[in-house]
């Protein structure tokens, strides 16, 4: 038998709170976040409690060491900057659509517009099945 794969934390954060935790390890407080990201404050704090969640940390310091201290989510951020309308491929989403359109293009950069295309699609297919029912 083999060992469970073991996700890592960072994986399981959005394409926004990867965008809000890059401006964060900038040092920005919420409400340049919310400004250089045109959300509101309240939008960011709800995004920085779920980043806190999904990471296990407690507070900013700890935020900013964990980035600090890994590659891959630093490499995701800079992603998110440098192409910020690109789902980066290692974020992990609940939608079997997101696996789909993944598969189709063998694991390069997908934009959200294909992505989306995908999960129309996948729409379109489960409502033929379900009226076939």
């Amino acid at each position: 038998m083999q060992p469970k794969k073991r996700m890592k934390k960072h994986a399981l954060l959005t394409h926004q709170e990867l965008k809000v935790l890059g401006e964060f390890v900038k040092g920005q407080t919420a409400e340049e976040v919310a400004h250089a990201l045109g959300v509101s404050k309240n939008t960011v704090n709800k995004q920085k409690t779920h980043i806190y969640q999904k990471l296990e940390v407690k507070n900013s310091a700890q935020l900013t060491a964990y980035y600090h201290e890994n590659a891959e989510l630093q490499e995701a951020v800079q992603e998110t900057q440098d192409n910020p309308h690109v789902i980066p491929t290692h974020v992990t989403f609940e939608r079997k659509a997101l696996q789909e359109a993944l598969n189709e293009c063998e694991g390069e950069k997908i934009t959200f517009e294909f992505y989306m295309q995908v999960v129309r699609e996948n729409k379109k297919k489960q409502a033929s099945t379900n009226s076939n029912q």
